[in-house]
């Protein structure tokens, strides 16, 4: 009986717990979206956000620069080109093509873009505030 009944919650445990089938991917033509204005004067770029991960494609301009600030988002910034002076709590760090840096959860941080320069940002958990 105390088997039987144990089964029995074992299944419905299993049957309540049983995972969804995934959604289908989304694919998107990078050339056919739009560049947007970014969070300062000087800077645009594609936002894609998806359920757990963001990721934008940045475009700054020489000079342009982003104070020291920190956010729940881990963050990878991976250079495509220019370079960029990456200050993280009080080290900083020059990054050129090629070059990426992780910058953890609520570290402090502040950018600044040497030269017209591109980057690709992925970030989690994925949000509208980077």
């Amino acid at each position: 009986m105390i088997k039987n009944s144990l089964r029995t919650l074992l299944l419905l445990v299993m049957a309540t717990c049983a995972v969804a089938a995934p959604p289908d991917p989304t694919i998107v033509n990078t050339e056919e979206m739009p560049w947007v204005v970014g969070p300062a004067e000087g800077i645009t770029l594609q936002r894609f956000i998806g359920d757990l991960v963001g990721m934008n494609l940045v475009r700054w301009a020489a000079g342009t620069s982003r104070p020291p600030h920190t956010h729940v988002n881990e963050q990878i910034m991976l250079v495509q080109s220019g370079s960029y002076r990456v200050t993280v709590e009080d080290q900083a760090h020059v990054l050129g093509a090629g070059e990426l840096i992780i910058v953890p959860s609520y570290a402090l941080h502040g950018i600044e873009a040497l030269e017209d320069s591109e980057h690709i940002a992925v970030y989690s958990p994925a949000s509208f505030g980077n």
